[in-house]
Order: structure tokens, then C-alpha cells, then sequence
């Protein structure tokens, strides 16, 4: 749920989840883009898919 529309993911697709990891800022990069994370040696983007998604206020929850 990203504001009031609800997404999927195809999860046949995902790699993997990773705890939060320390994200570094980056000048000059698209708005969505909130910085890098580097992961075992690769740096990569964060991508907000909030921002993305044009619902960049939302509340985060946990659900299982």
C-alpha cells in the first residue's frame, strides 16, 4: 500500500531483503533516488519507491 493504491511485486523477481543498511547521500541525483547503500562490495542505488510512485508521504508499517 503506497498511499491509497495498492502495488504488487513480482516476487519471482526479488533477489533478496537486506536489513537497512547505512545509506550515503548523493548530490545531484533524481529526487526518488535517496542516496547508496554499498552492498558485499557493489555500491547501489536506494530508490524510494514512495517518491517514485507520487506518494511521498506515507506512513511505513509493518505487516507479516
Amino acid at each position: 500500500l503506497v498511499g491509497d493504491v495498492h502495488y504488487g511485486i513480482n516476487v519471482a523477481k526479488v533477489r533478496e531483503i537486506v536489513k537497512p543498511l547505512k545509506i550515503t547521500k548523493m548530490p545531484e541525483t533524481h529526487p526518488c533516488v535517496d542516496g547508496v547503500i554499498e552492498l558485499r562490495g557493489r555500491v547501489m542505488p536506494l530508490v524510494n519507491l514512495g517518491k517514485r510512485l507520487g506518494a511521498e508521504h506515507f506512513a511505513e508499517r509493518e505487516t507479516h
